[in-house]
Protein backbone atom coordinates (compact mmCIF):
# COMPACT_ATOMS: atom_id res chain seq x y z
CA UNK A 1 0.00 0.00 0.00
CA UNK A 2 0.85 3.75 -0.85
CA UNK A 3 1.78 5.94 1.74
CA UNK A 4 -1.13 7.71 0.63
CA UNK A 5 -3.66 5.20 1.42
CA UNK A 6 -1.93 4.62 5.06
CA UNK A 7 -2.51 8.60 5.57
CA UNK A 8 -5.99 8.50 4.47
CA UNK A 9 -7.43 5.45 6.50
CA UNK A 10 -5.30 6.69 9.39
CA UNK A 11 -7.11 9.94 9.35
CA UNK A 12 -10.60 8.42 8.33
CA UNK A 13 -10.13 6.18 11.81
CA UNK A 14 -9.33 9.54 13.52
CA UNK A 15 -12.20 11.10 12.62
CA UNK A 16 -14.48 8.10 14.04
CA UNK A 17 -12.37 8.19 17.52
CA UNK A 18 -12.85 11.70 17.67
CA UNK A 19 -16.77 11.85 16.36
CA UNK A 20 -17.45 9.02 18.15
CA UNK A 21 -18.87 10.88 21.43
CA UNK A 22 -21.22 13.19 19.47
CA UNK A 23 -22.82 10.44 17.75
CA UNK A 24 -23.25 8.50 20.64
CA UNK A 25 -25.27 11.91 22.50
CA UNK A 26 -26.98 12.51 19.46
CA UNK A 27 -28.49 8.59 18.75
CA UNK A 28 -29.21 9.06 22.94
CA UNK A 29 -31.27 11.54 21.96
CA UNK A 30 -33.23 10.78 19.12
CA UNK A 31 -34.26 7.20 21.13
CA UNK A 32 -36.06 9.71 23.54
CA UNK A 33 -38.71 9.77 20.49
CA UNK A 34 -39.07 14.07 20.52
CA UNK A 35 -37.57 15.81 17.82
CA UNK A 36 -37.31 18.24 19.90
CA UNK A 37 -34.80 17.05 22.13
CA UNK A 38 -32.59 15.80 19.20
CA UNK A 39 -32.80 19.36 17.29
CA UNK A 40 -31.62 21.58 20.41
CA UNK A 41 -28.61 18.55 21.08
CA UNK A 42 -27.63 18.72 17.12
CA UNK A 43 -28.22 22.17 17.45
CA UNK A 44 -26.02 22.51 20.40
CA UNK A 45 -23.28 20.10 19.21
CA UNK A 46 -22.79 22.47 16.13
CA UNK A 47 -22.87 26.08 17.76
CA UNK A 48 -19.94 24.39 19.91
CA UNK A 49 -17.95 22.65 16.83
CA UNK A 50 -18.09 26.31 15.39
CA UNK A 51 -17.10 28.48 18.34
CA UNK A 52 -14.27 25.74 19.10
CA UNK A 53 -13.11 26.37 14.87
CA UNK A 54 -13.24 29.76 15.16
CA UNK A 55 -11.39 29.53 18.33
CA UNK A 56 -8.30 27.32 16.41
CA UNK A 57 -8.78 29.78 13.37
CA UNK A 58 -8.10 32.51 15.71
CA UNK A 59 -4.99 31.09 17.53
CA UNK A 60 -3.33 29.94 14.32
CA UNK A 61 -3.50 33.44 13.20
CA UNK A 62 -2.41 34.74 16.43
CA UNK A 63 0.98 32.65 15.44
CA UNK A 64 0.51 29.79 18.43
CA UNK A 65 -0.37 26.41 15.28
CA UNK A 66 0.30 24.41 18.35
CA UNK A 67 -2.67 25.89 20.33
CA UNK A 68 -4.69 25.40 17.15
CA UNK A 69 -4.08 21.84 16.73
CA UNK A 70 -5.25 21.03 19.99
CA UNK A 71 -7.88 23.10 19.71
CA UNK A 72 -9.17 21.05 16.66
CA UNK A 73 -8.95 18.04 18.29
CA UNK A 74 -10.77 18.63 21.31
CA UNK A 75 -13.91 20.00 19.11
CA UNK A 76 -15.86 16.93 18.62
CA UNK A 77 -15.61 16.77 22.55
CA UNK A 78 -16.56 20.34 22.99
CA UNK A 79 -19.30 19.62 20.54
CA UNK A 80 -20.31 16.27 22.39
CA UNK A 81 -20.16 17.92 25.60
CA UNK A 82 -22.43 20.94 24.03
CA UNK A 83 -25.29 18.19 22.78
CA UNK A 84 -24.94 16.52 26.46
CA UNK A 85 -25.32 20.08 28.10
CA UNK A 86 -28.64 21.24 25.67
CA UNK A 87 -30.16 17.78 25.32
CA UNK A 88 -30.11 17.49 29.82
CA UNK A 89 -31.44 21.35 29.57
CA UNK A 90 -34.40 20.89 27.15
CA UNK A 91 -35.34 17.70 29.74
CA UNK A 92 -35.36 19.88 32.05
CA UNK A 93 -37.76 22.25 30.64
CA UNK A 94 -40.05 19.33 28.98
CA UNK A 95 -40.29 17.62 32.61
CA UNK A 96 -41.18 21.39 34.46
CA UNK A 97 -43.94 21.89 31.60
CA UNK A 98 -45.22 18.75 32.01
CA UNK A 99 -45.23 19.23 36.20
CA UNK A 100 -46.91 22.34 35.69
CA UNK A 101 -49.81 21.00 33.23
CA UNK A 102 -50.37 18.30 35.81
CA UNK A 103 -50.86 20.60 38.41
CA UNK A 104 -53.11 22.53 36.69
CA UNK A 105 -55.31 19.38 35.58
Amino acid sequence: MGKQVIIAILGGLALVVLFTPLAAVLIAAAKTGRGRVLAWAFGGSLVAALVWLAGAAALRQAGWPLGAVWMLVGAPWASALAAIWAWRTVRRREKAAEERAGKAS
